[in-house]
């Protein structure tokens, strides 16, 4: 293991997801003051179905105000990658601070494979609720 190049790779790594996470944030933020228009999703706008990522600000606001269910409803792929994100960044930070050579995260890839894997499934059952039950998890995730 060479902690030279995991050092920078963290922290390039979370200097990108900082940076991307502040401008994300920042739009949020205007669109609800509304000084930035809100503009609909492309793809439910075309297909009328939602996308893999629709409902994702939302589930994150909600996560951050603690309503995991809230969240979950909104979009569990925002849920599931927190948790797959924490659970990289502690083991690079306890692989940084012990220094004894080994990793203390599990480096193979498929983690993020399942994960690719749980969003296009959850992506197709959402919209076969959707379009094909009229069950809208959105709509419902914003009435509690």
């Amino acid at each position: 293991m060479n902690r030279r190049v995991l050092l920078r790779d963290f922290i390039i790594a979370n200097l990108a997801g900082m940076l991307g996470s502040g401008v994300l944030f920042a739009g949020i933020i205007l669109q609800a003051a509304g000084k930035l228009p809100k503009y609909p999703c492309a793809f439910l706008t075309i297909t009328h179905m939602y996308c893999p990522g629709c409902g994702g600000s939302r589930a994150l606001l909600a996560i951050l105000k603690l309503n995991v269910l809230k969240s979950l409803l909104y979009n569990p792929a925002v849920v599931v990658g927190a948790v797959l994100l924490i659970y990289y960044e502690a083991g690079a930070i306890i692989t940084l601070i012990r220094n004894d050579g080994r990793y203390h995260f599990y480096t193979k890839p498929w983690p993020v494979y399942v994960y690719i894997v749980f969003v296009i499934v959850y992506f197709i059952i959402r919209n076969i609720l959707y379009a094909g039950f009229g069950i809208d998890l959105i709509r419902i995730a914003g009435s509690f």
